[in-house]
């Protein structure tokens, strides 16, 4: 019975080696993939960046950096020239220096942008799944309406970057106090491209505060943290008026009304969902949700598995899925103006859920798509 045993116990030891072994090959499988997939996105919305004409909305962002100094920028933007901050007007003008070619160095921040959403979100997503399902959350983003926006001079991918990395900076609040720094920063630098990344802070708020109310945890250096970065918004409004889409004096002249059929353009996915995927989306989320919570407490365990989705995670995506009502309601409130470009911050919420909700699907049709890889 002796060797038996031994020869059980070098069986087991060999294929937990094995299955350690194999997990690493994912690993790096999946990292070598992204890596080939940020490289053939990259490449191209550069081609594309290179050939497409400017439109009139990127005329507008090419004088505006044209203008020589960033005072005149300043200047311009406070005579309702254009509708975002000056910082976007300067990252541009850096870039334009850095690269000599018109339509790509107005347009390399949007590349980098995007390029930075897709790394966040797989980083994101693969601290709570397994690396495949993080894989589809991050290339989901570019079945959206998101990746028209990833060759434009434009700040719509630029600011998406920034709300990812401030996204993967507070997942990680508690590992170190720098995380609340780049939250501090990415947060900042958000709403400074463009304003109405404010949006994602309610989005925020809440996910922070069912930290509070279902842990008992509050966070100082997360709440710090989302309090200064507002501060950027605060400066630009004490500097110049800071947009037509704010200001009344423009509203009768602005077209872009709020209305809930703009709310549903941002939600689609390459025009094809609307409402219909956020709903879908939600429901099966909050039921998985729900039901592994149950699965906790009846188990008699207090803390989620290291594998389940954090309560204050939950909260944030289903936040981000239904963004454009929050916007809606805050435009309608204001009289602001309201487009579905606007609302584009929903695409990371639908990423993540689509990552998470990937995870969940049987090991055996997993395990097929890997064949296929």
């Amino acid at each position: 019975m002796a060797p038996a045993t031994g020869r059980k116990g070098e069986c087991m030891g060999t294929t937990q080696l094995r299955l350690a072994a194999n997990t690493e090959f994912g690993i790096r499988r999946t990292s070598i993939i992204l890596l080939l997939i940020l490289l053939v996105v990259g490449l191209c919305s550069a081609l594309h960046a290179v050939s497409k004409p400017f439109w009139y909305d990127e005329v507008c962002t090419v004088i505006l950096c044209r203008l020589p100094s960033a005072s005149a920028v300043w200047k311009a933007l406070g005579n309702a020239a254009d509708s975002n901050p000056p910082f976007f007007y300067l990252i541009l003008r850096l870039t334009r220096h850095l690269v000599p070619a018109d339509h790509l160095g107005y347009r390399l921040p949007s590349i980098l942008g995007f390029l930075g959403t897709i790394s966040c979100i797989y980083v994101i997503l693969s601290r709570r799944v397994d690396q495949l399902s993080a894989l589809v959350g991050a290339t989901f983003v570019l079945c959206t309406p998101l990746a028209s926006f990833a060759y434009e001079a434009r700040p719509y991918a630029l600011m998406l970057g920034c709300i990812s990395a401030a996204m993967l900076a507070w997942q990680r609040t508690d590992d170190s106090k720098l995380y609340s720094l780049l939250l501090t920063l990415a947060m900042a630098a958000a709403v400074s491209v463009h304003y109405y990344a404010v949006l994602v802070w309610p989005a925020f708020v809440i996910a922070e505060a069912s930290v509070w109310v279902f842990k008992r945890r509050f966070r100082i250096g997360a709440w710090a943290a989302l309090v200064v970065s507002a501060l950027a918004l605060l400066f630009f409004a004490s500097s110049y008026s800071i947009s037509p889409v704010l200001r009344p004096t423009f509203l009768g002249a602005y077209q872009h009304r709020p209305t809930l059929s703009r709310a549903r353009l941002a939600l689609q996915c390459r025009r094809l969902l609307g409402w219909t995927f956020a709903v879908g989306i939600s429901a099966i989320f909050l039921y998985l949700g729900i039901a592994e919570t149950e699965l906790l407490v009846w188990s008699g365990q207090r803390q989620p598995k290291e594998s389940a989705l954090p309560i204050e995670e939950q909260v944030l995506i289903l936040m981000l899925l239904w963004l454009p009502i929050i916007a809606f309601v805050a435009a309608t409130v204001s009289h602001g103006g309201m487009k579905d470009r606007y609302m584009l911050p929903t695409v990371l919420g639908g990423a993540l859920a689509v990552g998470y909700l990937t995870s969940k699907v049987p090991t055996l049709l997993r395990n097929c798509c890997w064949c296929f890889c």
